[in-house]
């Protein structure tokens, strides 16, 4: 997939140190994916994915301490972040 506003993923592992290297793994993971389908997505992240509407997720890290919103876009195999905001893991469960 083609990944467009990674660097809300890259301005948020400096300014939360923690949450860098699984914000990068994250990033990885999003450009090698080849989801066609909402399920096929569903499929291989569903323990973090949350289906906000027909092509927005937020993926739950509570591990990393944040959240990561986005948008996709199957047929073109486009992910564009929308956000990564602060979680509590109280929050994620």
């Amino acid at each position: 997939m083609i990944v467009i506003g990674a660097s809300a993923l890259a301005a948020y592992g400096e300014a939360h140190p923690q949450a860098g290297p699984g914000l990068r793994a994250l990033n990885a993971l999003l450009r090698q994916a080849t989801w066609r389908a909402r399920n096929e997505l569903a499929r291989d992240c569903g323990a973090v994915a949350r289906f906000v509407s027909e092509d927005a997720v937020a993926f739950a890290l509570p591990h990393v301490g944040c959240s990561v919103a986005f948008r996709i876009h199957f047929e073109l195999g486009v992910i564009r972040i929308i956000a990564v905001t602060t979680i509590n893991e109280e929050d994620a469960t």
